[in-house]
Formats: structure tokens, C-alpha cells, sequence
């Protein structure tokens, strides 16, 4: 009769731990800006500017039942020997963060508004 290694596994669903990394490892590869590299583009100076839109990007995805976990991760990351909070995204929740950011922002009411203007277009185009 052959024997086979134990694998160890979690304790709350019985996956392997191994097969647990990978899942993860899969889901994190959708994680691929910086919720930091958007800061120029939004004209913003700190990080801070951005926690109202990133509250609501979570504010979304939990609505609608889209892990979090799979588009908004908080990192740790080092800028000349210095260390600072950032946020890994997915393009959904990056997308998410540009409409969702202060009102008074212009890039976020452009964005809006192109929002807006792309999905009057295809309602056109669909009911064509």
C-alpha cells in the first residue's frame, strides 16, 4: 500500500496551505498601480487626498459583492529610506478611485463626465 506526505493544510476549510498561496498569489496579480502613481495625475500632493475615494472604492466593491481583497490592498513600501502606507489597486478599483475622489477635483469631474458621455454613446449605439 503506498503512503503518502502529509500536506499541511488550512484549519478552516481544508485546502492545502500550498494551493492557499497560489489562489493568492493569482488574485494579487490583478493588483498591478499604485494607488501613490496617481497622486500627479489627480493633482494631489499626500496620500491622505485620496482615503475618500478609496472609502468609496471599497464602499463599491463590498455593495456589489466584489472581494475587496482582490482590488484594494494595503502595502508597505520604502522611498529613500523611508517608509510609507500605499495602496496596490486593480484597474476596476484604480477606475473606481479616479470617479470617486473629492468633487472639487477637475480630473475627477472630467472623468466623470467622460464617464458619462462613453456610456450615452454605447446606449446609443446599443439601442440603434
Amino acid at each position: 500500500m503506498a503512503t503518502y506526505p502529509i500536506i499541511p493544510t488550512s484549519k478552516s476549510y481544508g485546502t492545502p496551505k500550498a494551493i492557499e498561496h497560489f489562489m493568492e498569489a493569482v488574485s494579487q496579480s490583478y493588483l498591478i498601480f499604485y494607488a501613490s502613481d496617481l497622486l500627479s495625475d489627480l493633482g494631489y500632493s499626500e496620500l491622505s487626498e485620496l482615503n475618500e475615494g478609496l472609502a468609496r472604492a471599497v464602499a463599491i466593491c463590498e455593495t456589489v459583492d466584489i472581494p475587496v481583497d482582490e482590488n484594494i490592498k494595503l502595502v508597505f513600501r520604502d522611498n529613500q529610506a523611508q517608509l510609507f502606507q500605499d495602496w496596490k489597486l486593480s484597474r476596476l478599483s484604480r477606475y473606481l478611485l479616479m470617479v470617486n475622489g473629492q468633487p472639487s477635483n477637475p480630473t475627477v469631474g472630467h472623468t466623470q463626465v467622460d464617464m458619462y458621455y462613453k456610456l450615452d454613446k454605447l446606449n446609443k449605439t446599443l439601442s440603434k
